[in-house]
Parts: structure tokens; C-alpha cells; sequence
């Protein structure tokens, strides 16, 4: 059952996902309109989860979910498949790029780069400790609000360094 972010609790267990490229406005409805669709039905042994999503900077697709219920194997599944369903819809990559680090740039535009780039641009001094990053390993909203986006210092990030 969709929610509205703010009504989840902070335990609200997160999925981040990131897009290989910035999505179009249109692009970012239609993912908007699968997710809204997808959180209103999504259930677990029948049990309908609290869930709530959000489509950050065109290019992360956060999941959320109440697990006070429980969350089963199979309903994490088929959200994998919503996500598998927008990957083919708009020719866009999302589950297999995993080893690609966005970055905020210097003019405040996001970036992308490998891992092996991205620890070439630090080892050179192009990115600093300072740089800000997306920590898409994060667990829950508490982390999603207080260190998904943070510097190198202070994430999984560093070391590449």
C-alpha cells in the first residue's frame, strides 16, 4: 500500500537504485507512474506492505518499505521486476551497473565514472575527500536521510583513495 514518504518509520528498509544516464522529465514521469503503480499493490504472502518510493535528481529510484510486517523473498522479487520493467521500457541500465560512482562536480552538475576512474580522479587530485558521493548502500530512511549523500571522507568511497 503506497504511503507517503513521511509516514514510514526510520527503520523503513531502503533500496537505491541509479540509472546509467540522467532521464528525460518525460522519462521521469513514466518511472514516477510505474512506481506509484507498483508501491499501491505491492504485497508480501498477500499482506500488504507500507511502501513509498522517490525519483531523486532523475537518476536514483529509492524503494521503500515497512518491514514491521515482514517482507518476503518473493515481494523483493517483484520489485526487482518493476525495476527490470523500466530498464526495458526506456532502454536505460539499472541493475548491472553497480561498479559506476556518480559524483557532484566541482559545478554542481551530477557525474559518473567508473570505480578504476573514479580512483584515478582521486589518486590525482581531480576529486577530493570533500567531493560529494551517493552511498547507495544505505539500509533504512535514517541512513537515506542522514548519509546516502555525503563526501568521500565519510563513505565507502574512501577507500578508493
Amino acid at each position: 500500500m503506497h504511503v507517503d514518504y513521511s509516514q514510514l518509520p526510520n527503520t523503513a528498509r531502503v533500496w537505491v537504485y541509479q540509472v546509467n544516464r540522467n532521464l528525460t522529465n518525460q522519462e521521469a514521469d513514466f518511472v514516477e507512474q510505474q512506481l506509484k503503480a507498483f508501491s499501491e499493490k505491492w504485497v508480501s504472502h498477500q499482506i500488504p506492505i507500507n511502501t513509498s518510493y522517490k525519483l531523486i535528481y532523475n537518476r536514483f529510484i529509492v524503494l521503500l518499505a515497512d518491514e514491521s510486517k515482514g517482507v518476503s523473498g518473493c515481494s523483493i522479487d517483484s520489485s526487482v521486476a518493476i525495476i527490470r520493467h523500466i530498464e526495458s521500457e526506456l532502454g536505460v541500465t539499472i541493475l548491472d551497473n553497480k561498479m559506476q560512482i556518480i559524483y557532484l562536480a566541482d559545478d554542481n552538475m551530477l557525474k559518473d565514472a567508473t570505480m578504476a576512474e573514479f580512483k584515478s580522479l582521486l589518486s590525482t587530485e581531480k576529486l577530493s575527500n570533500a567531493t560529494t558521493v551517493f552511498n547507495n548502500l544505505v539500509k533504512n530512511k535514517q541512513e537515506l536521510e542522514e548519509s546516502w549523500q555525503t563526501n568521500v571522507a565519510n563513505s565507502w568511497h574512501k577507500q578508493l583513495v
